[in-house]
């Protein structure tokens, strides 16, 4: 505050003459004037200290991220080395150990399109001329034996098709009643999960599965595996697997075919990455897509946006051949392309809050006001918290911008007279109100009668 008051010296010296005999310049520059004499002439209600709140510090420390236990890969290496960033990781590797397999459900809670196979079991229960309920295994020819129906046709059936034949042949046989088919059991099927994995080999899962849970099964992708080419095998045709979209949606395996018997899951190796550091929410190391490439504003949203919606300043930095990088400005708007390598750094500028002013120095409640509350000093001074202990009540001054000359102003006021209502004053939008302690001034006035 000693350095805010050096810059209002002469100011102090145009607002009250040194030379008068009376007045507040008495009080500021009379050898013979104590501190304690000071004291004297302060509102009532800082003649007793306000109440010390708390010390919450430990409340409002951040909480401090737990730091990644596993060694660092040669490409989370290679990025943190580049940007100095010390913590930068792969994203979504940490994802694989935290899914929780998916089971056979309850009878009966299977949709209707679930397409049976040998080893299925299902319930059937009979009510009316019937009164009786079995589980029902469909053999290894694809059969349902029922009790005293025919044989029926199963495996390669939806669930619901089933529930229509048995129906059909109860019809048939003039049978008055209902009759309930759920599943019971879900048979196991055998899936190859090969390339960069923890354990490759053959799993053992269900048709309600996944590839995620197959691979999940298999110990999980190594950070030399992508996350975005992976291929599903079946019957000679090959569906690529992108499992981003699975990651961000926190595990929504919904969006994946389920399993067939014989299936392959291929991981070949990590594909082209960039590295997004800086303000955003997710700073990581990510993958690019089968394209090789993507626009700068899917690069933020890949990283979770940014930290603040105000100004961001974005840079690429782009390696050459010669291996050096060279930087350039981006926008997320220009639609410019950035490939393998890149690093893409976001630093947010300054925010400032429209329709604010800032209260500091020797107050008790320093920090950002509207000015829909506090349009006026009185607003704000006439708080009893407003004001420190040893506040000086004769001189405040107000920071302002002159928006014609944009020169920076300031403007004196007397605390005292605001909060005894003699006085008041409109603030403006971007004004910093600074209080001042009776130590800041005898320092400054000692530094000036000095100089």
């Amino acid at each position: 505050m000693t350095a805010s008051l050096a810059a209002v010296n002469p100011l102090l010296a145009q607002e009250y003459d040194e030379t008068s005999d009376s007045g507040p310049s008495a009080a500021i520059y009379s050898d013979d004037m104590s501190l304690e004499a000071l004291q004297k002439s302060l509102p009532a209600h800082l003649q007793t200290p306000l109440p010390v709140k708390g010390d919450d510090s430990a409340e409002m420390a951040a909480p401090q991220a737990e730091a990644d236990s596993t060694p660092a890969s040669n490409i989370e290496a290679f990025y943190r080395e580049a940007t100095g960033a010390d913590t930068l990781s792969q994203f979504g590797y940490a994802f694989f150990g935290t899914i929780k397999n998916t089971e056979a459900p309850a009878a009966g809670t299977v949709q209707d399109s679930y397409v049976l196979g040998a080893g299925d079991s299902v319930t059937i229960a009979f009510l009316g001329e019937r009164k009786d309920k079995h589980s029902y295994t469909i053999d290894q020819t694809g059969t349902l034996n029922i009790d005293l129906l025919p044989p029926v046709a199963a495996a390669g059936k939806t669930l619901g098709e089933l529930r229509r034949d048995v129906r059909a042949m109860l019809d048939m046989q003039a049978y008055h009643g209902d009759v309930y088919v759920s599943l019971d059991a879900v048979r196991q099927l055998g899936v190859l999960v090969a390339g960069q994995v923890q354990t490759p080999g053959r799993q053992a899962v269900t048709p309600l599965q996944t590839v995620l849970e197959a691979i999940e099964n298999a110990g999980g992708v190594l950070k030399t595996g992508t996350l975005r080419q992976i291929r599903l095998v079946r019957e000679g045709k090959t569906i690529p697997i992108d499992l981003y979209g699975v990651i961000a949606s926190k595990g929504d395996a919904a969006i994946l075919p389920t399993l067939r018997d014989g299936d392959r899951i291929i991981v070949p190796t990590l594909g082209p990455t960039i590295a997004v550091t800086g303000d955003v929410r997710q700073p990581a190391i990510y993958e690019l897509p089968a394209e090789g490439a993507l626009p700068v504003h899917e690069a933020i949203s890949l990283a979770g946006g940014y930290l603040s919606d105000g100004q961001n300043r974005l840079t690429i930095l782009d390696p050459q051949a010669n291996g050096q990088r060279t930087a350039s400005m981006a926008s997320a708007t220009s639609g410019s392309m950035i490939g393998d390598g890149v690093i893409l750094t976001v630093t947010r500028t300054t925010d400032r809050m429209a329709g604010t002013f800032k209260l500091t120095g020797e107050t008790r409640s320093e920090g950002t006001f509207p000015l829909t509350q506090y349009p006026k000093l009185s607003g704000i001074l006439r708080r009893a918290e407003a004001f420190g202990d040893d506040v000086y009540p004769l001189m405040g001054v107000i920071a302002r911008r002159n928006t014609k000359t944009l020169a920076r102003e300031m403007i004196a006021f007397s605390p005292q007279e605001i909060y005894q209502g003699r006085a008041d004053m409109p603030l403006q939008d971007s004004d910093t109100v600074m209080l001042f302690s009776r130590a800041d001034i005898h320092t400054a006035l000692h530094d000036k009668n000095t100089n």
